[in-house]
């Protein structure tokens, strides 16, 4: 799986705002194993605007066989408002398939 978990362009220091430094240290962390899982940084052109105060996360799994060079991409997901630890272990067990 390869996740992107969104940079903010702007400074968020409000209360209960988990930064995105968080979320990918939380993936990486909950990991099953250590190539299960990448995690990148990333802004897009159209951040998330909701209200909410976690990080906007998007999710792919790419083909991996040896016959498939390009990698093509076999499930995608996009979540929005990952705030906590719980959400990223919910998103790697019950989304991803990852673990336990």
């Amino acid at each position: 799986w390869e996740v992107y978990v969104s940079q903010p362009t702007t400074k968020t220091n409000e209360k209960g705002f988990i930064s995105s430094a968080s979320v990918i240290e939380a993936f990486l962390s909950l990991s099953p194993s250590p190539n299960a899982i990448k995690v990148y940084q990333a802004i897009w052109n159209k951040q998330n605007k909701s209200k909410g105060k976690g990080q906007f996360v998007r999710c792919v799994k790419r083909r991996t066989d040896k016959s498939d060079r390009g990698g093509n991409v076999v499930a995608a997901m996009e979540i929005s408002n990952v705030d906590s630890v719980d959400k990223v272990y919910r998103i790697i067990t019950e989304h991803m398939k990852l673990g336990e």
